[in-house]
């Protein structure tokens, strides 16, 4: 018969001087310590990389007060052209769209007092989609399959 032996007996057994040492397998391997900091410091450094590449490369989305804001791509993103209130054209006038060599615009942020309609072609040819563009409004995809060639301001 085996007798069980109760915790406070394996001091008696090893001394009570003695260190009782944890059994997991890489509890005692220095080398294995080791390479765990290394990992942990290497995925530290390499978020830290990434989270500063992903503020640096940010792109701006804001449109200053009294400007018709333009860009290139869906959702802010790409080229942005900033026309400012005293840039823009008399009310009942058609202005084109050229962003970054001509590309037309998909997506505008209006900070001004006036009404905007935005045309799928150019010089305001009522062919195709117009969209309103309201006072403060924002548009992240202008016209869900098509660009805006050209503005009126038409209030």
């Amino acid at each position: 018969m085996v007798s069980e032996i109760q915790p406070n007996e394996v001091f008696e057994l090893l001394g009570r001087d003695s260190v009782v040492r944890p059994c997991h397998p890489f509890a005692m391997n220095r080398g294995f310590r080791r390479i765990a900091a290394a990992a942990v410091g290497i995925a530290i450094a390499t978020t830290s990389l990434i989270t500063t590449a992903g503020v640096a490369g940010a792109q701006d989305t804001s449109c200053p007060e009294n400007s018709l804001c333009l860009w290139q791509l869906p959702h802010y993103g790409g080229a942005r052209e900033v026309i400012p209130e005293s840039g823009l054209p008399s009310i009942g006038e058609c202005f084109d769209v050229g962003l970054d060599g001509g590309v037309p615009a998909e997506s505008v942020k209006n900070n001004t007092e006036h009404f905007f309609a935005a045309y799928e072609t150019p010089n305001c040819i009522p062919v195709g989609n117009i969209q309103p563009v309201q006072p403060g409004g924002n548009i992240p995809k202008i016209f869900m399959s098509s660009r805006a060639y050209s503005f009126w301001i038409y209030a």
